[in-house]
């Protein structure tokens, strides 16, 4: 039967016809194409395998960082100071002294003040400036360079009235022969101490004299006249009278008084 075209039918038959393998197109394998997503590539008669691919190095991976953990911080403890205490006791009393509105007491334990309004009394100590807590005498002195001083075994102890701080006096600081002090005398122009002889300050020549009393022995008690012209002391050996640089030494053997004074 003769084949008749039909409208149409030549274009359909173009697109389907199908085209006959040759001999080289045998010997030849395809080519199975990789898929992109996996990275493998497979030939012909290769069976493929689960293998495990190696991340690319600079590829992020999923491992979670470390969460920092702070230090505990400590809590800094504050330092004390410790505060000293003196446990002396201010009853041995071996001198008074009154001055306005406060009487001065010179103790084995201390100086202690006594106010008279308020009947308050203080304690001073070497915590509060003082060289020494055995405080021997005391004497009121208007010297304007003294003011209320105490005789000790560390020289003297100067209590200034105005600013009311201490301050110590001494052969290391001054021309005292001596920093043993057992008798104190002040007017306005002299002032005399010692133990075993005097040391004596003249406020108008702001100079320091000393009289050697050795055969007197340690002094207990001294006074003189305004003047100074005499000066009285008493010792263990007896009483001395100072006058015009002489010493005259009374004792039991020329006078009445007791041997010890």
């Amino acid at each position: 039967m003769r084949n008749s075209l039909v409208p149409g039918a030549e274009t359909a038959t173009a697109t389907c016809a199908m085209r006959t393998p040759t001999s080289s197109d045998a010997t030849t394998p395809v080519a199975t194409p990789t898929p992109a997503s996996t990275g493998l590539s497979l030939s012909a008669g290769t069976t493929a395998t689960s293998t495990r691919l190696a991340t690319p190095r600079g590829t992020a991976t999923s491992a979670r960082s470390p969460t920092p953990t702070l230090s505990p911080t400590v809590t800094p403890v504050p330092v004390s100071t410790p505060q000293w205490e003196v446990l002396s006791n201010g009853n041995y009393v071996n001198a008074v002294i009154g001055e306005g509105q406060t009487v001065w007491a010179a103790s084995d334990g201390g100086v202690v003040a006594w106010n008279l309004q308020s009947g308050q009394a203080s304690k001073f100590t070497n915590i509060d400036g003082l060289s020494s807590n055995a405080i021997t005498a005391a004497a009121y002195c208007p010297i304007a360079t003294l003011g209320v001083v105490f005789g000790s075994v560390a020289g003297l102890q100067v209590f200034d009235l105005r600013s009311g701080g201490w301050r110590t006096l001494n052969s290391a600081n001054s021309p005292m022969s001596f920093d043993n002090v057992r008798a104190l005398y002040c007017n306005a122009d002299v002032f005399c101490m010692r133990w075993i002889g005097l040391d004596i300050f003249d406020a108008n020549a702001a100079e320091w004299s000393y009289i050697g009393l050795d055969e007197i022995g340690p002094i207990h008690a001294l006074t003189a006249d305004d003047a100074l012209a005499q000066v009285w002391v008493g010792g263990d050996a007896g009483v001395a009278l100072v006058e015009d640089g002489d010493v005259t030494l009374y004792s039991s053997q020329n006078s009445p008084p007791p041997l010890r004074l």
